[in-house]
């Protein structure tokens, strides 16, 4: 699914990948296996569960959703792209960022 491994990947990429607060998470992290923690912690900690009053077979599938999305695959290439911008600053893109 352009380039991801699979949808749900895909749409949080979509949705929130020029985000502010993804950006202040990739510079808060420590790791890209951080970030990954981090990124599934602030996506789900906004999910609406409870509003949505999901059950049953919604809920299931909404639930499923959520597990398939791939964070490690998410902070890879929030990682990536941040380091190629430390890189474009005058750093050294080494892949251990502040």
């Amino acid at each position: 699914m352009h380039g991801w491994s699979n949808y749900p990947t895909w749409a949080v990429n979509r949705w929130f990948g020029n985000d502010d607060v993804i950006r202040d998470l990739v510079t808060q992290s420590s790791s890209i296996s951080d970030l990954a923690q981090r990124l599934e912690e602030s996506i789900l900690d906004i999910a609406p569960l409870e509003e949505m009053s999901l059950s049953g077979i919604w809920e299931d599938l909404f639930r499923h959703t959520l597990r398939e999305i791939n964070w490690r695959e998410l902070a890879t290439v929030y990682w990536a792209d941040r380091a190629e911008d430390n890189e474009d600053e005058g750093g050294d893109g080494d892949s251990q960022l502040p």
